[in-house]
């Protein structure tokens, strides 16, 4: 998961993975530049969270849902 800490969906996002016990790493962007571009370059927009599994890329914490 690409994240900033304190944007209210990654919290949200980060609390309902933990609950259910769901392995994640997070990739904070907070004074990371390399993944501030890492993240762009991967979704082509600045919407946070943004996951990856495998070749698959999800913008939002429930996708096209927000």
């Amino acid at each position: 998961m690409y994240s900033l800490a304190t944007c209210p969906t990654c919290v949200a996002a980060r609390l309902e993975m933990d609950a259910a016990g769901t392995e994640y790493e997070d990739r904070v962007l907070d004074d990371d530049p390399a993944r501030q571009a890492e993240v762009l370059r991967l979704t082509r927009q600045s919407t946070l969270p943004a996951f990856v599994k495998g070749d698959q890329v999800v913008v939002g914490f429930h996708g096209d849902k927000g």
